[in-house]
């Protein structure tokens, strides 16, 4: 019985896929920015942030994705710094990269989800360390469009001076762009072909006829070890 409950417990694994991981930018140069997360109050109080990254970064898996983290890639610091109130929301949008709307709510797509609120602590010592696992896990299909998170940063930090900055791409043509406003409750932003490199931590979401072969195999294989277990 034991070696049953293993098979299917293998194979129920293997069904809803490993987490993996997607980089976008694929390709990047040596950019710096602190973007939403580490900007300095001595710019602003508070911030909304928009970036978009284009679909064709996350078709490798051919399938819809969960997506469970965020990380971003310390190149000063370290970091150590907790945001008292930050929302983070994620949808599906039609809009391209280098081609966002300065108007906040028109590049918003209507499968938006808030994925992260609250107080968030930002830890970072080189590499991918600065990390933000989702409260609430993200659907994307590539298929139906590009990803855009939104970013509302209620309270920047007090960095005065210190340099706590993440890698980011500023190359027009590539997988990502952003819009970014000095106020949070602004309606409208700052365009511009910058956005922070990100690394994504996903899980593949198989297709339901994968689910339903699955459940026929583990149907049949029950069916002979059920029949072996009461001949011996």
């Amino acid at each position: 019985m034991k070696t049953i409950l293993s098979i299917i417990i293998n194979l129920a694994a293997v069904s809803a896929g490993f987490g993996d991981f997607v980089k976008s930018p694929v390709a990047f140069g040596n950019t710096e920015g602190g973007g939403p997360f580490l900007t300095d109050r001595s710019i602003a109080d508070s911030i909304r942030y928009q970036q978009v990254y284009r679909a064709s970064d996350f078709t490798s898996f051919g399938s819809p994705l969960r997506i469970t983290e965020l990380r971003f890639e310390q190149v000063a610091g370290p970091n150590d710094n907790t945001l008292s109130n930050v929302q983070i929301r994620l949808s599906t949008t039609p809009r391209n990269p280098d081609a966002l709307s300065s108007i906040f709510a028109e590049n918003v797509g209507a499968s938006e989800t808030v994925v992260f609120s609250g107080s968030l602590r930002l830890f970072g010592s080189g590499g991918f360390t600065t990390r933000i696992p989702l409260q609430t896990p993200f659907v994307f299909d590539p298929l139906a469009g590009n990803l855009l998170m939104d970013v509302s940063n209620f309270s920047t930090l007090s960095i005065f001076g210190g340099r706590r900055t993440l890698r980011a791409e500023d190359t027009f043509g590539d997988s990502v762009s952003g819009v970014v406003a000095l106020d949070v409750n602004a309606a409208s932003g700052f365009v511009g072909t910058g956005g922070l490199v990100t690394l994504f931590e996903v899980t593949p979401i198989p297709e339901p006829s994968t689910v339903m072969l699955l459940s026929v195999g583990l149907g049949g294989l029950l069916l002979v070890l059920s029949r072996r277990a009461n001949k011996s």
